[in-house]
């Protein structure tokens, strides 16, 4: 993925979250949010995952590739069933305390591009994963999950 694609992915990323979260979180949060997933001083970090989509729910894994530390997570929302292979990069300014203080996630799933940013228990960003994908799963949604 060349950086054009990744910024506009990034743009689709905010875009969707600010509409996901207008009524979920105090406009502070989502502010300071989107100054996150926009800054260009994150570090990324190459990671790849899969999605399973079952009936009312969905199983993230991801692979951080440096460390090998992995996520899971389960989450709802308004999807299609399916599965989805990702390869992406974690971007964050902090991988350590993503992988220490993560609590929950929010998705977003298209065909062709999945996105999930990693929250902690005062829903403040600590970092966001986007990857090309090749998806059968639409969607928006959330859940909880965390790194070891």
């Amino acid at each position: 993925m060349n950086e054009v694609e990744q910024n506009e992915i990034k743009f689709k990323i905010i875009e969707d979250f600010k509409q996901y979260a207008k009524d979920k979180l105090e406009p502070n949060v989502i502010g300071e949010a989107v100054k996150r997933i926009a800054s260009s001083s994150n570090d990324k970090y190459y990671t790849t995952g899969d999605v399973q989509g079952i009936v009312f729910f969905l199983l993230f894994s991801l692979e951080v590739n440096i460390d090998k530390k992995s996520f899971s997570g389960k989450a709802g929302g308004l999807t299609s069933p399916g599965f989805a292979w990702m390869e992406g990069y974690v971007y964050t300014e902090d991988l350590g305390k993503v992988y220490s203080d993560t609590v929950s996630f929010e998705f977003n799933a298209s065909p062709v591009y999945f996105s999930l940013l990693f929250f902690d228990s005062h829903s403040h960003l600590l970092g966001h994963f986007q990857s090309a994908a090749i998806s059968t799963i639409s969607g928006i949604g959330g859940g909880s999950g965390s790194w070891s």
